[in-house]
């Protein structure tokens, strides 16, 4: 080659740098875990990854080159997707799109897209490209979970027990029924500066903040018992069961207390109900020794006054004994009765007799 017909230097150095920016341009696009597909304005495809193919379903990139990017798109979003295309065109990139994708065996997806417009060297817009991920199991797993919070919250409204969830000590959850119960509201009770502590019975709080240090050492605590205070300033025995869970990246309380102040209420009742059938049955014990002993006092008294005149002192002496000893049966006969569970016989009683048998004895 002639001196004159020789490359300039510096342009083989330009050469030589461009060719090395397109092997690492498509190095990278060939590297990229998302699918990137390079198009004309038109839609048509120039370019693609191979992870492209592969969401395409397709036996090599190239296939794609030359199809139209509308025709990867289902119909019913191909309106959605024009309208996308011409936004991004004037705003010169487009990111968060959503459409179903079409695969090469008829089957589709649910892809994300980010697009920007490709400009050449005199800045004229003359294609896009776009960058498309798979989400479709992304989505799933969401809504899954959306429908998982959906289940809980309505079996939680549902529960005739009170549920939170405490996350880093506050309260981030409370069922109706624990607004109910404690008389607050959902304000109150979830607002940033409420100390879950104010609900605690002065004599459980000690309990609560063990539970809780050991609750977040990651430890299973038992179902265990403790004090409320309402709003009101009313006192609920509750058993409080609680579990750690997962929750916002964190780990979090999620509890369920039941109610047992009327059980607890009728539990004393019933206890003293035991006791008072415990004393009727002691009562009902003394009153059968007491009235053997009483009849032998009344039967020796009786047969004493048939042995002295009955106007002598000793005669009112022993009458009074025997008097006295029937008024005894009389009260032996009671203690029976409440032994035995009976309702006491009602009758008119004289108050002078009951003071002057009284003043007798």
């Amino acid at each position: 080659m002639a001196d004159d017909e020789r490359v300039p230097e510096n342009v083989v150095a330009e050469l030589r740098e461009l060719r090395e920016l397109a092997a690492r341009y498509r190095g990278l696009l060939q590297a990229l875990p998302d699918a990137v597909t390079v198009t004309d304005l038109e839609g048509r495809i120039t370019e693609a990854s191979a992870q492209a193919d592969v969401l395409w379903g397709g036996t090599g990139s190239k296939g794609l080159v030359g199809r139209n990017a509308f025709d990867q798109i289902d119909p019913e979003d191909r309106g959605k997707a024009a309208i996308n295309m011409r936004r991004a065109l004037e705003q010169g990139v487009a990111r968060g799109l959503q459409y179903r994708l079409l695969r090469i065996d008829g089957s589709s997806y649910l892809g994300e897209l980010g697009a920007a417009v490709v400009r050449d060297a005199g800045d004229r817009p003359v294609g896009f490209i776009a960058s498309i991920r798979d989400i479709t199991r992304r989505e799933a797993a969401v809504r899954a979970l959306r429908e998982s919070e959906e289940q809980f919250r309505t079996l939680a409204e549902r529960s005739p027990n009170m549920i939170f969830i405490n996350h880093a000590g506050r309260i981030v959850y409370a069922n109706e029924r624990c607004l109910e119960v404690m008389g607050y509201s959902a304000e109150e009770l979830l607002a940033p500066e409420f100390d879950f502590r104010n609900l605690m019975a002065p004599d459980s709080r000690g309990m609560i903040d063990t539970a809780f240090v050991r609750h977040m050492r990651g430890d299973d605590i038992p179902p265990y018992e403790y004090g409320l205070v309402c709003k009101d300033g009313r006192r609920i025995d509750a058993i409080v069961t609680t579990r750690l869970i997962p929750f916002r990246g964190n780990r979090a309380i999620l509890g369920i207390i039941t109610d047992i102040t009327d059980r607890k209420r009728m539990e004393s009742e019933l206890q003293k109900s035991d006791k008072l059938e415990s004393l009727g049955v002691l009562a009902g014990g003394i009153a059968h020794d007491f009235n053997n002993t009483l009849a032998v006092v009344a039967g020796n008294a009786s047969l004493g006054r048939r042995l002295v005149p009955a106007a002598s002192d000793l005669g009112q002496i022993l009458a009074d004994i025997e008097h006295a000893a029937m008024q005894g049966r009389q009260l032996t006969r009671q203690l029976l009765t409440f032994a035995k569970g009976g309702a006491p016989v009602k009758r008119p009683l004289s108050i002078s007799a009951l003071v002057r048998d009284t003043l007798d004895l």
